[in-house]
């Protein structure tokens, strides 16, 4: 296994490699070619709606977020799905701006109108090098996502 500094060396490699190469760097973890990002994983990360359906599936809509026990036997003998709320109010301002960083887009500040100036107060030591801010958008650098939960603790979240 190699060290952090190797890993991280190797993560921005593959970042410089890929874009390079028509590759876009969407997410945190995540490069695609124009078109091809995942739908599926980016709706977690905008905060939009999704729905699950089957035993031990999750859904969040509406603010909320719920669950449908596990237990198949009982899911196949219902004539509706059964389903608990685990969140009553899932979103909040830090869990928007924690889940927005990780794609490259980031975040809106007047998404964020009661903790925009905490929030920039805090981001300032950390711009150019891990977050960029446009004045309209604060988002995470390459060199910001490798120490994304450092940044994230940085700016309160």
């Amino acid at each position: 296994m190699l060290d952090d500094d190797a890993l991280a060396d190797r993560y921005l490699q593959m970042h410089n490699v890929l874009t390079a190469n028509g590759f876009s760097h969407y997410e945190i973890s995540n490069f695609a070619l124009p078109d091809y990002e995942s739908r599926h994983n980016t709706k977690y990360w905008r905060l939009d709606p999704y729905y699950g359906i089957g035993p031990a599936a999750h859904s969040c809509y509406g603010g909320v977020r719920y669950a449908v026990p596990r237990d198949l036997e009982a899911f196949c003998a219902a004539q509706l799905q059964t389903q608990t709320v685990t969140e009553p109010r899932a979103e909040t301002e830090s869990e928007r701006v924690m889940l927005k960083l990780r794609l490259r887009e980031g975040i809106r500040l007047d998404s964020v109108p009661q903790s925009r100036a905490r929030l920039m107060q805090r981001a300032k030591p950390l711009i150019p090098e891990y977050l960029q801010c446009d004045g309209e958008t604060l988002r995470m650098t390459p060199q910001g996502w490798l120490v994304s939960n450092a940044v994230l603790v940085q700016l309160g979240i």
